[in-house]
């Protein structure tokens, strides 16, 4: 037959143990985003981040190349509009990335966001 006292140092046991189980899953997470060489894991997420670093600036670079970007026909402020004083003949925008390097610096800026609370957190 149990006494109070059993029934509560068992739940003191449990408590530690969920205690110590956390502690070891945030000290993975620490490990895997800080070390590379913890798991493999480890090395794919830093391949994987450092590729998206290189692939957000890669794109920053091409869409400001003349050749990945379009001239609207109109828009809210032109930079030349056709007047007795202007020089140009038509309405000219400025020009536009195609919409493709907006989707890759969302996905890119977005994995950042996820990473960066976990990289920050402390052993």
């Amino acid at each position: 037959m149990h006494t109070a006292a059993e029934d509560e140092d068992e739940d003191d046991d449990n408590d530690d143990d969920i205690d110590v189980g956390l502690n070891n899953i945030f000290r993975c997470i620490f490990l895997t985003l800080h070390h590379p060489t913890f798991s493999p894991l480890a090395q794919f997420c830093a391949l994987f981040m450092g590729m998206t670093v290189v692939v957000s600036c890669l794109a920053f670079v091409l869409s400001t190349i003349p050749r990945f970007e379009y001239q609207p026909s109109t828009c809210r402020n032109p930079t030349c509009i056709p007047g007795p004083d202007s020089e140009c003949t038509r309405i000219i925008c400025h020009p536009i990335p195609y919409w493709e390097f907006f989707v890759v610096e969302a996905v890119t800026v977005s994995t950042w966001n996820l990473h960066l609370p976990y990289q920050h957190v402390e052993e």
